[in-house]
């Protein structure tokens, strides 16, 4: 799949994925988890692991100034660095400072990468290739096409949708309101992670962003429209499974119909983060919150801490104790 030329990435697609590995929406603790974006992959990429060490001591110098210092402060970035150009020959790949390094046209901080060395220095190795190849994916499917049977729709946090749209105004029309702080974005779906639609996917495709959102939709119907919801012990249910798209699976609403029957028409979720949507009742408010905001605080890819409910009509925010009632607001 490896690009034949050089890549010049958007600087949204590689923000995106800066997001993706490192940032939770406004509102988080801002705690560190060592739970990395994507189980540790090569994915065929070939990281140099392989060469001696005074092979990658001499490469890490590199061009880098505070690389030839050996600043002790400077070696985690210097270390990703040498092993990134070896991964993507064809990349920009620069340290620029403590814990920073910059590929083609944007800084990535390697802070959360630091928490994970510092745990396990065991693993570094392992977890920065993992890092490494799917910035290299990333780089790759910028460059792919897309299908239209690789849309997908994800649920994300308004200050993931403020900064996308500061990062790539063009953007700001490809993404519409759901309910309350929660908003709808398409993504193209690869085997390993996703990238964002753009306005030139769109042209490419001869769509317009609504017939977009259809489609992206009915792919999630028929990819993935089970929902596999499962009891937990404090009597509350999860819906949790692995291919990403397990809060989006709201989007499939008639689909909740039964499961909100089975709960005698009072259906309360909690879609915390993009792996894992919490099930209960008006009953079960309490745990349901804190359930929620653990998940949300503590589990990558965090989406809200509010509540919905279950409407024949659409999903709407369910308001608790010291709601305002509003931002509620009903399927958009």
């Amino acid at each position: 799949m490896g690009p034949a030329t050089t890549v010049r990435m958007r600087p949204f697609a590689l923000a995106s994925l800066a997001l993706v590995l490192a940032c939770e929406p406004t509102g988080t603790t801002g705690e560190e988890s060592e739970t990395l974006p994507y189980e540790p992959f090569n994915g065929g990429v070939q990281t140099g692991a392989e060469v001696e060490t005074g092979a990658e001591d001499e490469e890490r110098t590199g061009d880098d100034t505070a690389c030839a210092t050996n600043a002790e402060e400077e070696r985690l970035a210097c270390h990703f660095a040498a092993r990134a150009r070896r991964a993507m020959a064809d990349a920009d790949i620069s340290v620029v400072g403590v814990d920073l390094v910059r590929v083609d046209e944007r800084e990535f901080a390697m802070d959360a990468l630091r928490v994970i060395c510092e745990r396990d220095p065991d693993s570094c190795d392992q977890r920065m290739d993992a890092w490494i190849a799917a910035l290299a994916e990333a780089r790759e499917a910028e460059n792919t096409p897309a299908t239209p049977e690789q849309l997908r729709p994800v649920l994300k946090h308004v200050d993931f949708v403020a900064i996308v749209r500061r990062d790539a105004p063009e953007l700001a029309d490809l993404s519409r309101r759901l309910v309350g702080d929660v908003h709808v974005l398409l993504v193209v779906d690869f085997p390993r992670l996703t990238r964002a639609l753009e306005p030139e996917d769109l042209e490419a495709l001869g769509m317009t962003i609504e017939e977009a959102h259809e489609r992206a939709i009915a792919n999630l119907r028929e990819h993935h429209g089970d929902l596999p919801v499962e009891p937990m012990p404090n009597g509350l249910k999860a819906m949790g499974p692995t291919d990403g798209y397990a809060a989006a699976r709201l989007l499939l609403h008639e689909q909740w119909a039964s499961i909100a029957e089975a709960n005698g028409g009072d259906l309360i979720v909690a879609p915390c983060n993009r792996d894992l949507v919490i099930l209960g009742s008006s009953e079960q408010v309490e745990p349901l919150l804190e359930a929620s905001i653990r998940a949300y605080r503590y589990v990558d890819h965090p989406i809200t801490k509010a509540l919905w409910r279950w409407t024949p009509e659409g999903w709407v925010t369910f308001e608790t104790e010291g709601d305002d009632g509003s931002d509620q607001s009903t399927k958009g």
